[in-house]
């Protein structure tokens, strides 16, 4: 967290910012990413970003694309384990 903190400053705005946030095996990682949302407050809302491997649910994607609405999500094989939370009927 705190290499992350230390490069927030540097980060420009014509850099897409890629994250890779996971969460304690078996769980969705909500803590893990609104933590990580909280230490992004400080960058424009026009910040594009990718968070690489999502695993979270609709609560977490939600929140994200409230602050930063130039959000992309990337999903691998991993959401065949997702759980009945993280899916959205």
């Amino acid at each position: 967290m705190e290499l992350l903190r230390l490069t927030i400053p540097l980060i420009k705005g014509h850099h897409v910012l890629v994250l890779h946030c996971r969460g304690m095996v078996d769980d969705c990682g909500t803590e893990a990413f609104m933590l990580l949302l909280n230490l992004l407050k400080s960058l424009p809302q026009t910040q594009r970003i990718h968070l690489h491997c999502f695993t979270g649910n609709t609560y977490v994607l939600s929140r994200w694309l409230e602050r930063f609405p130039e959000t992309w999500f990337g999903f691998t094989n991993k959401v065949w384990t997702f759980y009945n939370t993280n899916r959205k009927h």
